[in-house]
């Protein structure tokens, strides 16, 4: 996106790969929007969440702040609900603290010292806004 300082609309560019990527992902959706995505992640593992094909195009951008935030902010300025979804629920996936010995060593380490379940629901609660589900783009 180029901003001309002008009060007109930005305007993509058209050769820009981000778009070419989310292009791609419709094209291999056949432009139907993902039906059955979990509005809450409860595992740490993305392949559990989403089917394969989805699975192996999310798993092409490997790091999350320079591949995928650019592509979640494509997928917003574009209006591609069903990817924009995805790829939150990919960081999501990312950032989950499973319940498990595991986890818990986990979350300690990150200073976390009682990590459980209904912990994490309250937080969830207390900052409702950040995990408001069906929001369009």
């Amino acid at each position: 996106l180029e901003d001309n300082g002008v009060n007109e609309p930005l305007v993509f560019d058209t050769e820009s790969s981000l778009i070419k990527d989310a292009i791609r992902y419709c094209e291999l959706n056949n432009f139907q929007p993902l039906l059955n995505l979990p509005s809450k992640v409860r595992t740490n593992n993305f392949r559990e969440v989403i089917d394969q094909k989805n699975f192996e195009f999310i798993s092409e951008f490997k790091d999350i702040s320079k591949d995928l935030i650019p592509l979640l902010n494509t997928a917003n300025i574009m209006g591609i609900e069903s990817l924009y979804s995805l790829i939150l629920i990919k960081i999501a996936t990312t950032c989950y603290i499973p319940q498990n010995e595991q986890g818990i060593n986990q979350a300690k380490s990150l200073g976390i010292k009682d990590y459980t379940v209904e912990l994490e629901d309250k937080i969830r609660e207390k900052n409702a806004w950040a995990f408001i589900q069906n929001v369009k783009p």
